[in-house]
């Protein structure tokens, strides 16, 4: 018997928008602000890993006390979610929002799917509502942590789903 397709999972950064440029200019005012050279090349050694282990990488070696080092991962962020308020709908890459009414509209489930701790603030952003009230592609969504055991920097992977499928 043939399995009927339930619903997609779509990973959000690099699938449904892009958020590095971000993350680079939040990483590059932290390397300015310890006078460590950055650039978009060092940058790409950041994408995949973890706050915590951008940093280390970030510095290079070089030690710093554990409030320093909590504060600075602090900043960092404080500095992307500056950076996302940009985000608007508008954000979404080509053919995003398409591929989702489509799936909406056959009667599918949706959902996204993010380590990002800062995935519910994107998806605002994108789609101008609360996480309860999305009224485009993504609506009525359920957040549940789920530890996914194939990261490598062991972060809970989150899922906003529409009426679950699981």
């Amino acid at each position: 018997m043939k399995e009927k397709i339930k619903g997609f999972i779509f990973d959000l950064d690099g699938v449904l928008t892009s958020t590095s440029e971000y993350h680079y200019l939040a990483w590059k005012k932290i390397a300015e602000e310890l006078g460590i050279p950055f650039d978009r090349r060092k940058n790409e050694s950041l994408k995949g890993v973890s706050r915590r282990e951008s940093l280390i990488i970030l510095m290079g070696g070089k030690r710093l006390d554990n409030s320093t080092f909590e504060e600075l991962l602090v900043r960092k962020n404080m500095y992307y979610l500056d950076y996302i308020k940009r985000i608007t709908p508008g954000s979404l890459l080509p053919g995003a929002l398409d591929i989702l009414n489509s799936i909406k509209e056959w009667g599918g489930k949706s959902a996204v799917a993010s380590v990002s701790k800062n995935t519910d603030e994107v998806l605002k952003k994108l789609f101008h509502r609360t996480i309860s009230s999305y009224e485009k592609a993504l609506k009525r969504y359920y957040f549940f942590p789920y530890h996914y055991q194939n990261s490598t920097n062991h972060e809970n992977l989150y899922f906003y789903l529409e009426n679950p499928f699981y």
